[in-house]
């Protein structure tokens, strides 16, 4: 008997169990109020969410090296965005649509390679958004992270 064979027995259709997770993933922060524990929650969805897409990149064979540089860019975005006095709901969303415009602009030109290619590529992304990052606290104050938004988690 295969792992699938043992699995599908037990297994539950994937629209409902996303349904679910996403109907306690709202319900959590409603029922549990410590702070604490919401960002123990946050980061949890967070880390699922940076492990799917890593999951779902091996499904079809590639490899990224720098999905902290698209996480940073669209951290870095809302946050600004959100201190700036725009509602967190707008700034999470702009700050996807940033990230996402950066990836698929390095996917554009990642298209055709081949192999570890896109790996390398990705790779040295990190490395220039690491200094651009670093360069730039000059002006944003933010080489150890942005404060100002700590009470919006």
């Amino acid at each position: 008997m295969t792992v699938r064979e043992l699995v599908g027995k037990y297994a539950v259709s994937s629209y409902s169990a996303y349904l679910l997770l996403v109907i306690i993933g709202l319900a959590l922060p409603l029922v549990i109020t410590d702070d604490f524990y919401n960002r123990i929650i946050i980061l949890t969805f967070f880390y699922i969410m940076f492990s799917t897409s890593w999951n779902l990149l091996a499904y079809s064979g590639q490899a990224s090296l720098g999905h902290a540089a698209f996480l940073g860019i669209g951290g870095f975005a809302s946050t600004i965005l959100i201190i700036n006095g725009v509602t967190p709901v707008l700034g999470v969303l702009t700050g996807a649509l940033a990230a996402s415009l950066v990836g698929l602009f390095l996917g554009i030109i990642c298209v055709r390679l081949k192999e570890w290619f896109l790996g390398l590529v990705t790779f040295g992304f990190a490395i220039i958004m690491a200094a651009v990052v670093n360069e730039l606290s000059v002006f944003i104050e933010a080489i150890n992270g942005l404060l100002s938004a700590v009470g919006l988690s």
